[in-house]
């Protein structure tokens, strides 16, 4: 029973991951103005491939900043962010987060495009934008 709760619980918080809401408090407003997406990546993605995908993206035309977030940085920040977030992620045995890339886009550049050829890295598993 304990472990369906906990199921639970970790599928409400994965969705606030996902849809940018919760303690990033971003619509995609916020993201448009700030010329920002996050680059989700899959579970099984080495360290090495992480920064070799962010790599890649600095070398395309029109990126201004990259910057790599850990599941684990991520975890504490949600953990910091909200008792309930705490306690769940607490009583996981692995980290369910995605490590992330945030990219920052020079103005005026068509950020859909980017989106496009972003998508195409392995190992990436959604962008939002």
């Amino acid at each position: 029973m304990k472990k369906a709760v906990l199921t639970i619980l970790l599928c409400g918080v994965l969705i606030i991951v996902l849809t940018g809401c919760g303690m990033r408090n971003k619509n995609k407003q916020d993201l448009d103005v700030n010329r920002i997406m996050i680059v989700f990546l899959e579970s099984d993605v080495s360290s090495e491939e992480i920064e070799k995908i962010a790599k890649d993206i600095e070398k395309l035309n029109n990126i201004k900043d990259v910057q790599i977030k850990s599941k684990e940085e991520i975890k504490k920040e949600f953990m910091e962010s909200n008792e309930t977030f705490k306690e769940v992620l607490s009583e996981l045995e692995d980290n369910p987060l995605s490590d992330e890339i945030i990219v920052e886009i020079k103005p005026d550049e068509d950020i859909k495009a980017i989106v496009d050829k972003i998508k195409e890295f392995k190992g990436v598993q959604t962008i939002k934008y």
